[in-house]
């Protein structure tokens, strides 16, 4: 059997292609600069802080014990649009990492094809015309292309997509956190109204009673008229109060559909009116705030977002230099269908393309400066 000439080449370019080195610099966390020793003195048990954004949270707002929180709660993870916009969007940087990752294999494609042409073949009659003459062609073949990563171009984008899923789910965790929070609070701040409209309430019928009485012991000549005044200026002065109160809540009310992915014209929450109370914040050891910084997700999807500018730039270098592509061809061919099917022709072509782009402009070194810059920025 006769070897073919660039089956050795193709094998090269392939060993080269997986041996090769990715493009751009290797990325490296941020080095922050820190003092020799600081001011004051650590205390006792301290330690280097530890990366815990992806420790599980769990449903922090039961410690509360409110039932009517826990169902808020709940729907607002479920509905809130705030959260489901970084769902989509956690969603969609893993489809466009799945785009990244096909890239490294083969596309395979198959298909039919028919064609026929016509045209004359001219002959040495005396009268000088030619006879026409018509041809098929049938084809039945698969269709194969891979690019050879050279120089890590599909590397460097699965870096940067692989990064760009964790600072998306960073990203959802810290909305998720944030909406919850604000939940929570905007419903106990409702509950503190509730209770405060039930003391107002209470307030103004002890103060129109009052009222009542002095505007009596006016008419019987006790008290003077300044003192009914002074009672009807207290008993109003209190019903505006009430009044203040009620526009706050409803505020507040608002603010809560919206966390919860209602609409404020069907949503209510009805005052409760054996409301135990605001309940106590659970005792929190000393320690915890510095374990909540180490946990807080928006500060690893800053340093996921940092991973993924540093592979775009690997991206973006690896556009100065040539695409290799192995692409390959094999099927049936015939001139007529019969013959396709009965005694068909194989034919199979291996092909190396090798494409370099001359002059673009400075195209090239803009969009490398532009990863640069939007690198540097990102560690900012």
């Amino acid at each position: 059997m006769r070897r073919d000439p660039l089956v050795p080449s193709v094998l090269v370019a392939v060993c080269l292609g997986l041996a090769a080195c990715a493009s751009g610099p290797d990325y490296r966390r941020p080095a922050i600069a820190t003092p020799a020793e600081f001011r004051q003195q650590p205390p006792p048990g301290w330690k280097e802080s530890q990366a815990g954004d992806r420790l599980p949270r769990g449903s922090w707002w039961t410690l509360f014990g409110d039932s009517t929180l826990d169902a808020l709660a709940v729907q607002a993870l479920k509905a809130n649009n705030t959260v489901q916009a970084g769902d989509a969007a956690l969603r969609q940087a893993r489809a466009q990492l799945g785009q990244s990752r096909a890239a490294r294999y083969p596309v395979v494609s198959g298909g039919l094809s028919a064609s026929r042409s016509a045209g004359s073949v001219s002959e040495t009659a005396a009268d000088g015309t030619g006879d026409s003459v018509a041809r098929e062609s049938y084809r039945a073949g698969i269709d194969a292309s891979w690019e050879i990563d050279l120089w890590g171009r599909i590397r460097r984008t699965i870096e940067a997509g692989e990064a760009q899923v964790q600072s998306a789910a960073a990203d959802l965790e810290n909305l998720r956190l944030s909406v919850i929070a604000q939940l929570a609070s905007s419903y106990f701040d409702l509950r503190i109204l509730d209770a405060q409209r039930q003391l107002l309430t209470d307030t103004v019928a002890a103060y129109e009673r009052s009222l009542q009485l002095t505007r009596n012991r006016y008419q019987a000549g006790v008290v003077p008229r300044v003192d009914v005044v002074q009672a009807e200026v207290q008993w109003k002065s209190t019903q505006v109060q009430l009044i203040d109160i009620g526009r706050q809540r409803a505020m507040l009310e608002s603010a809560i559909a919206v966390l919860v992915g209602r609409m404020p014209s069907n949503f209510q929450l009805d005052p409760v009116a054996d409301y135990p109370g605001i309940p106590q914040v659970p005792v929190l050891p000393v320690i915890l705030p510095s374990e909540l910084l180490e946990r807080r997700p928006d500060v690893a999807a800053a340093e996921r977002a940092v991973a993924a500018s540093s592979a775009r730039i690997g991206v973006a270098q690896a556009a100065f230099y040539p695409v290799f592509n192995l692409t390959a061809s094999a099927g049936l061919r015939e001139s007529s269908l019969a013959n396709l099917l009965s005694a068909p022709a194989w034919f199979w072509s291996p092909a190396l393309n090798l494409l370099q782009s001359l002059f673009d402009g400075g195209a090239r070194r803009a969009i490398t400066e532009q990863a640069r810059a939007a690198h540097e920025a990102q560690i900012a």
